[in-house]
């Protein structure tokens, strides 16, 4: 079932609108139809209420509408109640592209499962034969793209929990390449009565990822040790080693910031220019062939917000530091911006 039909001809700059309205109220018509000569094969509320047929169409029809207008979330949610009035292959099937169009497509592929796997009677209408059919191969070449990532805990800590997104991990997917949507995701490892360590990472399509994230526990405590350390603890010279590791890990963070910042612009500036070959091509909608383009714009647009936060936020903690922890400290640290560019001079 086809949900959005391009002209190949010659357009006037009045035409794609009037098309579009065109396309739209035929392929409302369309699942109407459909509906109708299907409805004593599809699952309905109540197979013999008319009420609930026609409030099913007018549902898949905005639906349709709204797909087409690339309102991907209300598309979603109209599709989803007219399934819930008509158990139909074509409504559930356009749910799944609503979802693969979010971004959702671990959800996606349930989906197009869910609608490629609908008992149909022998006397079932091609359209529904032709919507299981488009399910499964949609679904098949969108399972391939699907990325994986694999989540290692290494360490000497015991009980540890895998939570991705605010989501916890069931340890049999733990260790082993597990499909996930692509784009950003926060990766936390948790242990009962020890700080929790959290990673983010960014995935592509057809992206297979290891992240190994260490986690051990901190060494038990001899009592008559930490008494001995005690004195040290007031010693000048070990108060100076303090500092210097502290204004060397300052420097660290600085410099760590620095690269961020030049990876988020760089990010940044591929994603303003893939952005610009999409709207050229995409109107109103980008054709399949640009899947992967879309994808490759949206994981520039991450890498560039994340880099650029984290960036500022290192070079901000880092020179900090450094400018106001030893006020009588004669060296001088100064932080210069200029476009394109973020750069730290300091002079003793």
């Amino acid at each position: 079932m086809a949900v959005s039909i391009r002209s190949q001809g010659p357009r006037t700059p009045s035409l794609p609108a009037r098309a579009s309205r065109r396309i739209v109220r035929a392929y409302g018509l369309f699942l109407v139809l459909t509906l109708s000569v299907a409805s004593g094969h599809a699952e309905t509320a109540d197979a013999g209420d008319p009420l609930t047929r026609s409030a099913a169409r007018d549902l898949a029809a905005q639906g349709a509408e709204a797909f087409d207008q690339q309102r991907y979330d209300a598309a979603l949610d109209l599709f989803t109640r007219a399934g819930a009035l008509v158990r139909a292959p074509t409504i559930v099937l356009m749910q799944a592209r609503s979802l693969r169009q979010l971004g959702r497509w671990v959800e996606a592929i349930d989906t197009y499962e869910i609608a490629q796997r609908m008992p149909l009677p022998d006397d079932a209408n091609a359209t529904f034969r032709d919507a299981t059919v488009s399910a499964a191969e949609e679904g098949r070449a969108l399972w391939e793209r699907l990325p994986r990532l694999n989540v290692r805990v290494e360490g000497t800590a015991k009980q540890t929990e895998v939570w991705v997104d605010g989501r916890k991990l069931p340890p049999a997917l733990v260790g082993v390449e597990t499909p996930f949507d692509p784009g950003p995701h926060r990766v936390e490892v948790r242990a009962p009565n020890l700080p929790s360590v959290t990673r983010d990472i960014v995935l592509s399509a057809s992206a297979h990822e290891t992240l190994v994230i260490p986690f051990d526990e901190p060494p038990p405590v001899n009592p008559a040790a930490a008494a001995a350390s005690k004195p040290a603890a007031t010693d000048p010279s070990a108060a100076s080693g303090k500092t210097s590791v502290a204004r060397t890990m300052s420097w660290v963070a600085v410099g760590t910031g620095t690269a961020l910042l030049a990876t988020g612009i760089t990010a940044g500036v591929l994603a303003l220019e893939k952005r610009s070959d999409l709207d050229a091509v995409c109107q109103p909608g980008c054709p399949p062939s640009y899947e992967d383009d879309i994808d490759r714009y949206r994981s520039y647009r991450t890498i560039s917000y994340v880099s650029i936060g984290l960036g500022a936020a290192a070079v901000l903690a880092g020179a900090g530091y450094l400018v106001f922890s030893h006020k009588s400290d004669t060296s001088k640290v100064s932080l210069r911006l200029a476009p394109g560019a973020l750069s730290l001079h300091s002079s003793f």
